[in-house]
């Protein structure tokens, strides 16, 4: 399968690739430098969350289950999961197949397909006995989200387990002016867009009509930036979001238009990261976990 680019938008860190937004939403880069902020940000989430997984399926996982990582990227989650579970098999799944791991990475219980998460998932009804998928809020508009949750549905096997992870760029809680002026222009861009930047607050609803039962959700607040420049999963999540942010600005000038200069848009960031450290501003992220 091949995933067709658009113009390559010079930022202020050199070019950055994205999918053709006319065939692929995704608001986010394809290119190597995206894909070591996505390792970065597994890294982030993982220790921020206390483990891999939050759904009720160790025991499982260590007799030997088919699991797939959906929308894997560069397969961080699956390779760890891979070296844990080593009785399981994990398959990755994702629409550019350019960020997956290279061969001599893979341990030998992992497998990575290209596939539209948003169409059609690669594998036959009843295959999965666990499916992870995490922080696709800048991908799917409000029909795809839909039918992605119908091909996570189909895809499962009967009395399987989804877990969904998703931050909700809204509800950071201690924000200042500069960051809630990013928020709502980020807002802004996913709407004009077609995506849909509400879905926190819909999954249950929308995991109850993709045909999902026994649906749970929890929220967890993490700190956005600690006082100090650490390798702690605090800086690595405010530092893996600020990138993405970065990423962002040509479009987002379409709103703020001063931000159309690189440099006046590094020094807001940089005032967002202060506000945020000042006010000790909190992410907010939600766990949802529903079965088949």
């Amino acid at each position: 399968m091949t995933i067709a680019t658009y113009a390559k938008k010079v930022l202020s860190n050199g070019v950055r690739t994205f999918h053709d937004p006319a065939r692929i939403k995704y608001l986010l880069p394809t290119d190597s430098e995206e894909r070591r902020r996505l390792v970065r940000q597994h890294k982030a989430i993982t220790t921020t969350l206390n483990g891999l997984f939050s759904a009720p399926i160790t025991k499982q996982l260590e007799n030997g289950i088919t699991v797939l990582d959906a929308g894997c990227g560069p397969g961080c989650w699956s390779i760890d999961m891979a070296v844990k579970y080593k009785n399981s098999q994990f398959h990755g799944v994702d629409i550019l197949g350019t960020q997956f791991p290279q061969e001599k990475d893979m341990p030998t219980n992992t497998r990575f397909v290209v596939g539209n998460l948003a169409d059609n998932i690669p594998y036959p009804d009843n295959t999965f006995d666990f499916i992870y998928q995490r922080l696709l809020y800048f991908a799917f508009t409000k029909e795809q989200w839909i039918q992605n949750l119908k091909e996570l549905h189909r895809a499962l096997k009967p009395g399987g387990c989804v877990e969904l992870i998703e931050y909700d760029h809204r509800k950071m809680i201690r924000y200042g002016p500069s960051f809630r002026k990013q928020l709502e222009a980020i807002e802004k861009y996913q709407v004009s867009r077609g995506m849909y930047p509400y879905v926190n607050d819909d999954l249950c609803r929308l995991l109850k009509n993709a045909g999902f039962s026994e649906t749970t959700k929890s929220v967890k607040q993490q700190a956005f930036c600690s006082p100090e420049k650490t390798s702690n999963s605090i800086e690595y999540t405010g530092d893996a979001i600020l990138c993405a942010y970065e990423s962002l600005r040509l479009g987002l000038s379409e709103f703020v238009p001063e931000w159309r200069n690189a440099s006046a848009y590094k020094r807001h960031l940089q005032d967002c990261r202060r506000e945020a450290l000042a006010n000790s501003a909190q992410l907010y992220c939600t766990i949802h976990v529903a079965r088949k």
